[in-house]
């Protein structure tokens, strides 16, 4: 029997990875010809470098770009500084609204870069995403002068896990209740700060204050809150100077039949004062009385199931 052949022959190596510009050309170039409104790099390996081939893109006389989503990637403060300064010194007058920046490696430096920016009236965002970037309480302090600045337009803010901590939130909470915020901001994304009942009372209390231009809130993940800073936060929800139509706090702190029942409860009169007060179509299609019905009857079958599950509990 002849001796097996053994192949001794390797596979070739792996081609190395084309840089990003020579990845993404066609995009880049579409950007910067103005056919592309929006773009989203996301989970797409980019770095400080590469930010040179898209602010060069974004910076072109006939870039239309809008919305420009780069979360997930290795952006540190270099990056987000480049950014910045392409917003600024587009050759257009059509600016870019919508910045994603979630998830990279700004801290204070890059946000401030990216505030700094905004706050010249040459990128007015509507929707800004700085989740999870390292900012802290510093970060949060930058957050809040951004929030009462005249040339502040933001409807959508996101500055979940960033280790804002109680402080974090009561500068946050401040800036609400200024009586100078932006009015326009509907949507504010804080959840996995660890803010406590503490920080949690202070936002809560900025909700009830009159001021605060709030409709939904997300303080989602690991908040700290126990269960008596969230009753505290579905009161604040039924408090007549509010306006805010929801606060969502995901599955992460399971919630007391309690304060089951205090969220439904509130969300209901929240609803009922909206459409008496003809705040309903600033809330939303979901205030109207088609759906305040549903709540209602939502909300009694849930109270009736509590109290049977409390009378007789299951064996």
């Amino acid at each position: 029997m002849s001796d097996p052949v053994i192949n001794t022959q390797q596979d070739p190596p792996a081609e190395p990875a084309k840089p990003f510009h020579e990845q993404h050309a066609t995009k880049l170039e579409y950007i910067a010809e103005g056919l592309l409104t929006q773009i989203d790099w996301g989970w797409s390996d980019v770095s400080d470098d590469d930010i040179d081939a898209v602010a060069t893109a974004i910076m072109s006389t006939r870039c239309k770009l809008q919305g420009l989503m780069l979360g997930d990637n290795k952006i540190t403060q270099l990056g987000a500084a480049k950014i910045a300064n392409a917003m600024v010194q587009r050759a257009h007058d059509v600016p870019i609204t919508t910045l994603g920046l979630g998830n990279n490696s700004i801290g204070l430096a890059g946000t401030e870069a990216i505030v700094e920016a905004m706050l010249t009236g040459r990128c007015p965002l509507t929707y800004l995403d700085l989740t999870g970037n390292q900012i802290g309480l510093e970060g949060a302090r930058v957050i809040g002068n951004m929030l009462t600045h005249e040339k502040c337009k933001l409807r959508q803010l996101g500055i979940g896990n960033n280790d804002l901590g109680p402080d974090g939130a009561i500068v946050i909470a401040d800036a609400l209740k200024s009586g100078q915020c932006t009015q326009t901001l509907e949507r504010l994304f804080m959840g996995d700060n660890k803010i406590g009942d503490v920080g949690g009372a202070a936002v809560s209390e900025a909700l009830r204050s009159g001021e605060c231009p709030l409709l939904i809130l997300f303080i989602s993940g690991d908040s700290g809150l126990t269960d008596a800073g969230i009753r505290n936060f579905s009161e604040a929800v039924a408090d007549p100077n509010s306006i805010i139509n929801s606060v969502y706090f995901g599955d992460a702190k399971p919630l007391t039949a309690l304060s089951q029942r205090h969220l439904a409860l509130n969300r209901v009169k929240t609803k009922w004062r909206a459409f008496c007060l003809g705040r309903h179509r600033r809330l939303g299609e979901d205030s109207s009385i088609r759906f305040l019905i549903v709540d209602v009857m939502e909300t009694v079958l849930s109270l009736l199931k509590s109290q049977i599950l409390a009378n007789f509990p299951p064996k």
